[in-house]
């Protein structure tokens, strides 16, 4: 820089600068446009992996498991508990559909 400085005139040293710049972002340009489906491929993969960890976190198999177990307890209580309650409250449901049918 020191000799352009030196044998050029400022008009000269600017237009060199200016070149270099758009040389420089020619060439950042064309690296980015060569690197964008590369970058753009790697970004999907690793959204969809991060998707299917947080699936897999949220629900395992033993846990959707344990929910299906806890799910059919609570209902077979609350089934066990309206047949009791029409139990004594007098009504016989047998009677009753044998005489439906």
């Amino acid at each position: 820089m020191a000799f352009a400085r030196a044998v050029s005139t400022a008009d000269q040293v600017a237009r060199y600068r200016k070149n270099a710049d758009d040389l420089l972002i020619a060439f950042a340009s064309r690296m980015v446009e060569q690197a964008r489906p590369v970058i753009e491929w790697e970004a999907v993969t690793v959204r969809i992996e991060q998707a299917a960890a947080r699936v897999e976190q949220k629900s395992s198999f033993a846990q959707q498991v344990g929910q299906g177990l806890v799910a059919t307890a609570i209902n077979t209580f609350v089934l066990i508990m309206l047949a009791l309650g029409i139990r004594l409250m007098g009504v016989d449901l047998l009677s009753v559909l044998s005489q439906v049918g």
